[in-house]
């Protein structure tokens, strides 16, 4: 078990052994580290200013609102709601998309990937355990982005399919963050090999 902490660790690692099949061995399981998962950061260069314009555009739809009720103006006070009610789903989505990267760290802290002689494992434990997984069999190219430190992301596709616009689209299985990803890569190159793909 590399790079877990023992508690959870634990826990991840029985929850992690609850889902072999017969027969299944362990190669490789790892944890990703999160302040590794810098990437969904970037989503905030949009997020950061869609939720600001989205708070004083709704900001200043209120204060006209409540503007209204010092005057004589019925009309204004009837349809004077619809501006503040009209930002609020933009403000939902901003908290949203400025939610998610601090979601994925999070969710990284319980997550346990592995490498079994017949499958690609990742297991987010937690109040709710969400398991995916893909055999090696129906595995296809596989790339490796190694950083100095040994860490890095593996990405294997799982297929290709059209969207509704008709545009190709790379399905791949993930794993973010990881220690040893050399190692890892060289373990899944050989696990191909060995199931003729």
């Amino acid at each position: 078990m590399t790079n877990m902490q023992l508690p959870l660790a634990l826990q991840l690692d029985a929850e992690l052994r609850r889902e072999l099949m017969a027969g299944e061995t362990i190669s490789w399981q790892g944890q990703p580290d999160p302040r590794l998962m810098r990437s969904g950061y970037f989503l905030w260069i949009f997020a950061i200013p869609w939720t600001a314009f989205s708070l004083g555009w709704t900001g200043i739809a209120l204060a006209v609102y409540l503007s209204t009720f010092s005057s004589d103006m019925e009309s204004a006070r009837w349809w004077g709601w619809i501006g503040p009610l009209w930002g609020t789903p933009f403000i939902a989505a901003g908290c949203w998309m400025l939610w998610q990267p601090i979601k994925a760290a999070r969710d990284a802290r319980s997550t346990v990937h592995a490498v079994t002689n017949r499958r690609i494992i990742t297991l987010v434990g937690g109040k709710t355990r969400e398991v995916k997984s893909i055999p090696i069999q129906t595995s296809g190219t596989i790339s490796c982005h190694e950083k100095k430190s040994g860490w890095g992301n593996i990405s294997i596709v799982t297929g290709v399919r059209r969207d509704s616009d008709g545009d190709k689209v790379t399905e791949t299985f993930d794993l973010q963050a990881i220690p040893d990803v050399a190692k890892v890569h060289r373990l899944l190159l050989e696990a191909q090999q060995r199931s003729g793909i």
